[in-house]
């Protein structure tokens, strides 16, 4: 059984606050893919995902969480929104609801913690294909960094509808439980490793080598990666910055992630 972090909603509230990574889910829900379409956002913590795909057009939105606590808070602040359905799973066995378009913002530590590895395996089990993100390049280097401190409020940074949203939550209280800002962040001595499909099953090379270094990673919502985000983010979440590759190494190697 894999071990999934649940949050609070201050905590989810947090994780809003890392605009580099909110205004790249912003620019891409709102860039027409919705138009039409039902949407399933998986693991939808503070309702981020579902609030962008229903202002880029989405006909349905059914936003799903393992947390009963956080379906709880979905519902009611999405409750004058017949568009939205919440809906209570574990998305790592559960089935998983029928849609056009599969969003997910869960890219935890090392690219594949907080139960990522079971989550695409059992997305592939049920012929999950139209899940957004799903590209990553994968590199390792020398990550460094000055001593990280909480991040300050940089909501004004937000993407107009981002800041919309945040407006539109009932209870929205900015916090920094989650997100850290790393002075001073670098990356040397890149070495790019592999382009892989999250869908997929890792490459065997991957998880069977020895590499010494920090991962880095980019996770893409086309293969040219125009539309993306990394772990080289000065304002960060807090799992982000820095994983040794042996780290990553061991959630490749998570058995039902083998497909």
């Amino acid at each position: 059984m894999p071990y999934i972090e649940q949050y609070t909603m201050h905590q989810l509230w947090s994780l809003v606050g890392d605009y580099r990574r909110t205004n790249v889910y912003s620019y891409w829900l709102m860039s027409g893919v919705c138009e039409g379409k039902t949407v399933v956002d998986c693991g939808a913590g503070s309702g981020l995902c579902t609030w962008l795909a229903l202002r880029g057009g989405a006909s349905h939105v059914i936003a799903c969480d393992i947390s009963p606590e956080v379906c709880d808070y979905l519902r009611g602040q999405f409750k004058d929104i017949p568009q939205v359905t919440v809906v209570e799973l574990d998305l790592c066995h559960d089935d998983i609801p029928k849609g056009d378009i599969y969003i997910h913002e869960l890219v935890g530590n090392s690219l594949l913690g907080e139960g990522m590895s079971q989550i695409f395996s059992n997305m592939r089990s049920q012929g999950i294909e139209n899940i957004y993100p799903h590209h990553a390049r994968i590199s390792i280097g020398s990550v460094s960094h000055d001593a990280f401190i909480p991040s300050t409020n940089c909501d004004h940074l937000l993407s107009p509808y981002a800041r919309d949203f945040i407006n539109f939550l009932e209870d929205y209280e900015w916090n920094n439980s989650l997100t850290v800002d790393y002075p001073n962040l670098q990356a040397t001595g890149i070495s790019h490793i592999a382009n892989v499909d999250l869908r997929k099953p890792m490459p065997q090379h991957l998880m069977e080598s020895e590499r010494d270094g920090d991962i880095i990673w980019e996770v893409g919502f086309d293969p040219q990666f125009v539309v993306s985000y990394s772990n080289i983010n000065a304002t960060s979440n807090n799992w982000n910055a820095k994983t040794p590759y042996a780290q990553f190494v061991k959630w490749c190697n998570i058995e039902s992630f083998r497909g």
